[in-house]
């Protein structure tokens, strides 16, 4: 606890004086926690010689129950007063003040003093330092004594509460610090939350098991009597924590020991009073619960469940932070090992080795039972070949004949390349079939099986874009690389892109239109060159120096890829590619961008002019009707420009145009090389800024606004 004992010293000099009585404050073993504030000599005397500490500390053994300031009588028959101090309703401290004579007891007093003194004649001068106190003098003074204990214990208490607050904010700071750094709970960080809260005997956590849904296990526990608990295991419904995840609510139990449920901890020699579990969420599901309680101190509901819930919420926080933690790296992971598959099966000259380096990795990435493609030969369409991994010969004539003959019967127009097929063999597993599709020329299937236990949406984006990889490396060993035309490339990349990162997809897309619409503004020779190399941002420059067979952008892509490397940018593209990509990368604040110390002061000043320029263009500006009568303003051409007409953003303005043509949401998708998901999210906000609930609504409110598609 952290409190000023310079303060309790004033309060208790204070009311020494106005009592006119020696105090002290004392601890549960008679140890002064304040300097005596002496008032006479007679207690000068007795605090020296006489082992007040012992005396004091044998009456407070008696006295352990006191509620109020009582009136007592010493062995020398003097009479003090001692007053109880609690600490957030903990008995932890005594006032003691004394000493009281009145005309009964002074004789007595001074027959025992002459008995243990040696120097009597200094016991009448001793004496007389104290006054006489009438029955009404003395009751003023216990309620003085009983008014300087309150204020102590609401200091005190105060002071206490404070110290706990510091506490747990700490505990909250370093757990968040901790899932900041691995996104893990640590036994330090239960211990933590248990140090923090004296009322409570034992804390503990319990997750859901891997093993399945419904199933849970007690993983972090602190406390006494509660070692046991760590690895318990229990199902959805069972016992105190079972029932609380089953029903998703808080839940107290005043008198835990009553309850049949009970039973298991008394054979463990856990004999709990109150008992609080309260459910522990993560990605917006339940993951365990958080679970606690004591053995003899009496808690209130209410007091329970503030802490539950803070605690509850802080450890929420840290799952959630390490499920996006893995979530992130796995994405990372996938497109790291995507471009280096990329790199690789674009640069084997041997198709075998190509086909087998994707069997391989789908496999290993699915973990599944077995991985196969089924192709047809370039020299001869009539027949198809198996290069499989996993499958037994006898699986391969079951599986593979049936598979070969949809393969012989597909139209290439007739297949969706964007999600796969699933199948089922006859023994049981489940397939999925990904279309080897290239440039209009259907090569074969990956085919990857997988447990029915799993779901294939985890694999299905980065099994795809394998799929897409292996159908352009399959087309450059068919057909010579020179007639891979770049348009295309450019489109593929784009769409892997969008499928393994959306993030990254988006944030492309946004430098592309930055860069398109400045260079129209700066040196619109410069705009087709920057169009082509800002879709590559996000790759690396092994993957543009393999693919692209333009020199102008393969130097632009160069410099960009290596501008931590050099002191100045010898391309202007280079440097508008740079600084358009630091701007969006900073959340589109232009302050970063500015501070980039390789771009010229000039193209700065003229980037910053054509923000300013966008965001004044896309602000709403309403004029007075009986200034405009339904006529623009002086000098302000009729807008009619889509993305003006509606205050929309480019992409949005883009989906809208689709939209009028009657496009639905997957051609959209398609047409724009985004997900269905992105799709959905523009037609929300175009139906929100546009003020309407739905597309008919959305149509006629464009055309209303004087739209017409001939002129954009």
């Amino acid at each position: 606890m952290e409190w000023n004992v310079a303060f309790l010293q004033e309060i208790q000099e204070a009311y020494a004086s106005l009592a006119d009585l020696t105090m002290v404050l004392v601890d549960e073993e008679g140890k002064r926690i304040t300097d005596v504030s002496f008032k006479d000599d007679f207690s000068r005397l007795i605090f020296k010689r006489h082992r007040a500490r012992e005396k004091l500390v044998h009456v407070i053994e008696q006295l352990g129950t006191l509620t109020n300031a009582v009136l007592m009588d010493s062995v020398s028959g003097a009479k003090f007063i001692l007053s109880p101090i609690r600490v957030s309703d903990k008995l932890t401290y005594f006032l003691f003040a004394g000493y009281i004579f009145d005309e009964s007891s002074r004789s007595f007093v001074q027959k025992y003093m002459e008995t243990i003194e040696e120097k009597t004649s200094n016991v009448a001068c001793t004496l007389a330092t104290v006054s006489e106190s009438s029955e009404d003098e003395k009751r003023n003074k216990v309620d003085l004594v009983r008014k300087a204990s309150d204020i102590m214990s609401d200091y005190l208490t105060m002071a206490e509460q404070k110290s706990q607050n510091k506490k747990k904010f700490r505990v909250i700071q370093q757990s968040l610090e901790k899932a900041r750094e691995d996104g893990g709970i640590a036994d330090t960080i239960m211990k933590d939350i248990l140090s923090t809260n004296d009322q409570f005997d034992f804390i503990g956590l319990a997750l859901e098991m891997k093993e399945g849904k419904g199933h849970y296990c007690v993983k972090f526990i602190e406390g006494e009597h509660a070692d046991w608990m760590k690895d318990h295991s229990f199902v959805l419904g069972e016992g105190f924590l079972g029932h609380t995840i089953a029903i998703e609510q808080f839940q107290f139990w005043k008198n835990a020991s009553l309850d049949p449920r009970h039973h298991l901890y008394t054979l463990k020699g856990m004999n709990i009073k109150n008992l609080f579990c309260i459910p522990v969420y993560g990605d917006h599901q339940i993951k365990g619960v958080y679970f606690g309680g004591s053995y003899e101190t009496d808690l209130t509901e209410k007091e329970v469940r503030e802490h539950a819930h803070l605690k509850a919420s802080v450890l929420s926080i840290v799952m959630t932070a390490k499920s996006l933690r893995s979530d992130l790296q796995n994405h990372l992971m996938e497109l790291s090992t995507f471009n280096e598959i990329f790199k690789v099966i674009t640069s084997v000259e041997d198709i075998k080795r190509i086909l087998y380096i994707l069997v391989d990795i789908s496999i290993n990435v699915i973990r599944g039972p077995f991985s196969c493609i089924i192709s047809k030969p370039a020299d001869d369409q009539s027949k198809v070949e198996i290069v499989s991994r996993g499958l037994t010969a006898e699986e391969i004539n079951d599986y593979g004949a049936d598979a070969a003959r949809r393969v012989s019967n597909r139209n290439v127009h007739d297949l969706d390349i964007s999600h796969p097929e699933v199948h089922q063999t006859s023994w049981g597993e489940k397939v999925l079939e990904f279309p080897l599709v290239f440039n209009d020329h259907f090569y074969g299937l990956l085919c990857v099986g997988c447990h029915m236990k799993n779901d294939p949406e985890n694999y299905e984006s980065f099994l795809s874009s394998l799929a897409v990889a292996g159908s352009i490396s399959m087309h450059l060993h068919h057909h010579d690389r020179s007639s891979l035309s770049s348009d295309y490339v450019f489109r593929m990349l784009r769409k892997i892109l969008s499928q393994i990162g959306p993030e990254k997809y988006e944030r492309t897309m946004r430098v592309k239109e930055l860069t398109e619409d400045f260079t129209a503004h700066v040196d619109k020779s410069l705009t087709e060159i920057l169009s082509q190399a800002s879709l590559l941002v996000e790759y690396n420059g092994d993957i543009a120096n393999e693919l692209i067979r333009n020199e102008e952008v393969k130097s632009v892509l160069s410099e960009f890829f290596h501008r931590e490397e050099q002191k100045a940018f010898s391309n202007k593209a280079s440097e508008i590619l740079a600084l358009i990509y630091s701007y969006v990368t900073a959340g589109e604040r232009m302050e970063e961008a500015a501070g980039m110390s390789l771009i010229s002061q000039k193209l700065k000043n003229q980037f910053v002019d054509y923000i300013s320029h966008q965001h004044v263009i896309e602000s709403n500006i309403y004029l007075p009707a009986q200034e405009v009568a339904g006529k623009p303003a002086a000098g302000k051409a009729v807008r009619k420009d889509l993305k003006e007409l509606t205050q929309l953003s480019t992409r949005e303005a883009d989906v809208l145009k689709l939209v009028l043509k009657g496009y639905s949401n997957m051609e959209i998708a398609s047409e724009l090389f985004i997900s269905d998901h992105t799709v959905k999210n523009h037609m929300t906000k175009i139906l929100q800024k546009l003020g309407v609930t739905d597309r008919s609504q959305a149509i006629a409110k464009v055309y209303k606004l004087g739209y017409s598609p001939a002129e954009e």
